[in-house]
Formats: structure tokens, C-alpha cells, sequence
């Protein structure tokens, strides 16, 4: 803990009025090296708390980020789908993250990945041909992902405005302040 207590031969050594401003500054400065330890454990123990009452939702995060990746990543390169190769799979992500080896990209590491898995693939199949299915950006409706969906006036869900008089009947929702 740091703990400042002076023993008998400091006081001993400062028990003189030319040594008295020396005295002081050793008594500043173990009493600032004691609240500093104190501070710190104290800020350690608090982070520790907070990292333990959020790690659960941390995990569960992690865990969905995780499995969207595979999704992303079968989609791309089907023929790597077969829970059979996940082994194989692992071992080569292993190994890129071994030699230290960073994408600027995920399409450019799942290149690395399935290439690497193509490799060792053709060890034993030399006429395995690694093809990539859609592209990582799209989702599973064909469109890319952060953009907004485009739709055709009147296609049910669209913006287009329309000339036809409104049917009357029942007004629901916020048409009721209309």
C-alpha cells in the first residue's frame, strides 16, 4: 500500500530546525506515493466491477458479431459452408493470425481465409476450383448493406405520389390526425 510511517530514526534524523524543510518534502511526497496506491486500487477495483457486470452483454455481443461474420462468410464462399471444414477453417485463421497478417478489409479476409482453405483443399483435390458467391456486402435480398432500399412508385411501399382520390372509409394510425 505504500503506507508513510516514519520510524524512530526519522524523526531522530529531523529533529533539527535546519532539516525541518527537508523533513517536510519526505512526508509530502510518501503521503502522495500512499493516496496514489489507494487511488489506483481503487480504480482497478472499480473497473473490475464494471467489466464484470458487463460482461455477459459483452459476451452475448461478441457471440452475435461472430455468427453474422459466418454468415457473411459462407455467403460469399458456399463451397466452405460444410461444418466439416470449420477445423480446417479455424486452423487457417489461426495461422494468419500467427504471422500478424491485418486486412484493411473483411472481404479481403475472408479472401485470405478461403484461400488458404483452397490451398490445403487442393493438396488432396487438385481440381477443387474455389468460387465465390455473392458479394459480403449484400444481404440475403440482394441489396448492400448501409444502403436504403429503392422502390418504384406504387409498388407497395414505395413514395410515389398518386392522382386517385383517397378512399374513404375508416382512418387508422396517425391518418386519423389528417
Amino acid at each position: 500500500m505504500n503506507l508513510w510511517e516514519p520510524d524512530d530514526a526519522w524523526y531522530k534524523k529531523y529533529d533539527n530546525l535546519e532539516t525541518r524543510a527537508e523533513a517536510i518534502k519526505e512526508q509530502r511526497d510518501g503521503l502522495i506515493k500512499q493516496a496514489d496506491t489507494i487511488a489506483q486500487l481503487r480504480m482497478q477495483d472499480a473497473l473490475q466491477t464494471l467489466r464484470d457486470e458487463f460482461a455477459p452483454g459483452l459476451t452475448a455481443i461478441q457471440e452475435h458479431q461472430n455468427a453474422q461474420r459466418e454468415v457473411r462468410f459462407n455467403t460469399t464462399y458456399p463451397q466452405l459452408k460444410d461444418p466439416n471444414l470449420q477445423p480446417l477453417i479455424s486452423a487457417v485463421t489461426d495461422s494468419l493470425v500467427k504471422e500478424g497478417k491485418t486486412f484493411s478489409s473483411e472481404a479481403e479476409m475472408f479472401k485470405a481465409v478461403a484461400d488458404g482453405v483452397a490451398a490445403v483443399i487442393k493438396v488432396n483435390n487438385p481440381d477443387f476450383k474455389l468460387t465465390a458467391g455473392s458479394s459480403p456486402a449484400n444481404n440475403a435480398n440482394g441489396q448492400d448493406e448501409g444502403k436504403i432500399p429503392v422502390t418504384s412508385p406504387g409498388s407497395g411501399g414505395g413514395t410515389g405520389k398518386t392522382t386517385e382520390t383517397p378512399k374513404t372509409g375508416t382512418k387508422r394510425g396517425l391518418a386519423v390526425f389528417d
